[in-house]
């Protein structure tokens, strides 16, 4: 095993809340994280916390509730959901801790003047964490609970970004939005007053808040975010918004500022701004309207030397401005904090929307398999019944292969499948073929023969590690895959070196959760762990064991680590017990047997 310093998780954390069988439990993860335990413990609650969680931010839907079923995860009403014994007042809550880098996958995001991202690999990651609390529907056969509240915390050590967004549902009915309450066009979605939050940036005591009266959600994470201003300060600082844009906040301003100049400038400004205030009923928003009448090149250009000293002139504007009725505008928020937010917002979603998962009960062999009009997009399907077609659309498409050590090599999906089928020793070749309107076939040819077979024809372990194969080598580096017991129908032999597949699988980059009743598995594991020079090998792997209490039925997971030398710093009771205790009683009767055998001849006349 090489050197796996540089290795970090990308999903790093899980935090489950009243969910199922979990009251509160926080789950640390590693690039190979094994999930093991006894049948009904808990183990497959991890893993569908998190689905439930890709499925509601994947959806990018405009609601502000979670949906409990769909393509990811099927959790039914929502009271098979909660926890059994929560109280009724009690929310369920789902988060997860990440890292990434905020480069140039994260385009369509406009990021403002105030976080400037860029490629450089040697920038340590940004860290952030998400939790969300969702409750009962009014309905008893809920298939969809409303967002309570909402928790997003970054953190960017190489730029001292920090912030933190926290949003509650309003317990009372919120107040109509004023004509002025889209005034910075949102993204996505006309924004909602059903929450009210904080923004903060920056550590106490130099840390600053910004109230959050309402705010646009898309997938249930934040698109945009509105604060309220006097209806005096909220025109100005959409002005300057609007004029900021335009220009892009460019780095060096033109034309010359001083303040007889400026005061003309914003004398103009709040001529333009009254004049709009006369016609408010008006559908058109403002930042709209300074946009297609006013800040065009020719009329912007004037006013450009405003922006050298932007946050004076924008209190200067807002005192030549008349005060007004007293009105009140929620006005989008441009800060640095927002800024941050809407980054790692991007940063979550392009996690997300790669996780992959591949669940235990996978399709049985056939003579036919179904086609698919998302075999392009690499999808497989829960069972994995889209394995043929995926396999038969890519397999000339060139991937992030790797080898027997994990490093990275590029090579077609085909290729890559079938070097790995053979180092495995199920097969020896693998050819999907296309049937037309029947369906798609796969033909492999066992090791050691020359003749081709349906795959009907050879062990029931080849068409269920297949799909295994095929997803773990498409996710690409920097990717997450959920897999479910991965051994399903193999020879213990074959289990070993699925744990290596695995274990070179994580070291290529890919982050993988693995829930797996399969002792061979995890005891490979650890002895590729003490067979490494370096005492690297052990930060790979984390072993979770899920255990439930046999009193109140509530799921526990322990975080059990694997040390330098492979073994474990706490075992805990019950932990792949099995076969040690059946090695001792084996041992202990035999001896006993042995015993006996001597006494009996020792008593015998000679």
């Amino acid at each position: 095993m090489s050197d796996t310093s540089d290795l970090l998780p990308v999903i790093s954390e899980i935090r489950l809340c009243n969910f199922k069988s979990v009251q509160q439990q926080t789950v640390q993860l590693a690039p190979l994280t094994v999930i093991v335990g006894a049948n009904s413990s808990g183990k497959s609650t991890l893993i569908q916390g998190l689905l439930l969680l890709c499925q509601t931010i994947r959806a990018r839907s405009l609601a502000t509730e979670v949906p409990l079923n769909g393509d990811l995860v099927s959790l039914g009403y929502f009271d098979k959901a909660k926890r059994l014994g929560a109280q009724a007042s009690d929310s369920v809550g789902i988060g997860l801790a990440f890292k990434f880098r905020p480069d140039g996958r994260y385009g369509g995001v406009w990021y403002d003047e105030y976080v400037q991202t860029n490629d450089d690999p040697t920038d340590p990651p940004w860290s952030a964490s998400v939790y969300v609390e969702f409750g009962a529907a009014n309905k008893k056969e809920a298939i969809a609970a409303p967002l309570i509240a909402l928790e997003l915390a970054v953190e960017a050590e190489s730029r001292g970004d920090l912030g933190k967004l926290r949003l509650q549902r309003r317990r009372r009915a919120a107040r109509t939005p004023s004509d002025y309450s889209t005034l910075m066009l949102p993204r996505s979605g006309v924004p909602t007053t059903e929450f009210v939050g904080s923004l903060t940036e920056g550590l106490p005591p130099a840390s600053s808040t910004t109230k959050i009266n309402s705010l646009s959600l898309r997938g249930l994470m934040p698109a945009d975010l509105y604060t309220s201003f006097r209806e005096p300060a909220g025109l100005a600082r959409v002005f300057f918004g609007s004029l900021g844009r335009f220009f892009g906040y460019v780095d060096s301003l033109g034309g010359s500022s001083d303040r007889e100049g400026d005061e003309q400038l914003l004398r103009g400004a709040a001529d333009l701004l009254s004049e709009w205030r006369t016609g408010k009923g008006d559908s058109i928003t403002l930042d709209r309207h300074l946009r297609a009448s006013i800040f065009n090149r020719d009329g912007a250009e004037r006013f450009l030397p405003l922006l050298n000293r932007a946050e004076r002139n924008e209190r200067r504007l807002a005192r030549l401005l008349a005060p007004g009725d007293g009105h009140t505008i929620d006005v989008k928020v441009r800060n640095r904090a927002a800024s941050t937010m809407s980054v790692a917002t991007e940063g979550l979603r392009q996690i997300l929307s790669s996780l992959e998962h591949l669940g235990g009960l996978r399709a049985a062999p056939q003579p036919l398999y179904a086609t698919s009009n998302q075999a392009a997009t690499g999808h497989l399907g829960r069972e994995g019944q889209y394995t043929a077609a995926v396999l038969h659309a890519l397999k000339n498409r060139p991937i992030s292969s790797f080898d027997e050590q994990g490093n990275r090599r590029q090579e077609t999906l085909g290729v890559a499948v079938q070097a790995w089928a053979q180092r495995l020793g199920i097969l020896e070749e693998v050819d999907p073929h296309h049937r037309g309107a029947m369906g798609l076939d796969i033909s492999v040819k066992q090791v050691g023969l020359t003749s081709e077979l349906d795959i009907t024809a050879v062990g029931v372990g080849v068409s269920q590690l297949l799909p295994v194969i095929v997803r773990c080598l498409l996710s690409g580096p920097g990717e997450v895959v959920l897999l479910e017991q991965p051994e399903l129908h193999l020879h213990p032999r074959s289990q070993q070196l699925l744990a290596d597949f695995l274990l070179a699988c994580v070291r290529s980059g890919r982050q993988l959760v693995v829930e797996t009743h399969s002792e061979h598995l995890v005891n490979r594991l650890r002895r590729r762990v003490a067979e490494n020079g370096t005492p690297d090998g052990a930060r790979l792997i984390s072993l979770v064991f899920a255990e439930r209490d046999a009193e109140n039925g509530l799921t526990k997971y322990r975080n059990v680590e694997v040390n330098q030398f492979g073994g474990l710093d706490s075992w805990p009771e019950g932990f792949m017990a099995e076969g040690l205790e059946d090695a001792r009683a084996l041992l202990a009767s035999g001896l006993l047997k042995l015993e006996d055998m001597v006494t009996s001849d020792s008593a015998s006349p000679a």
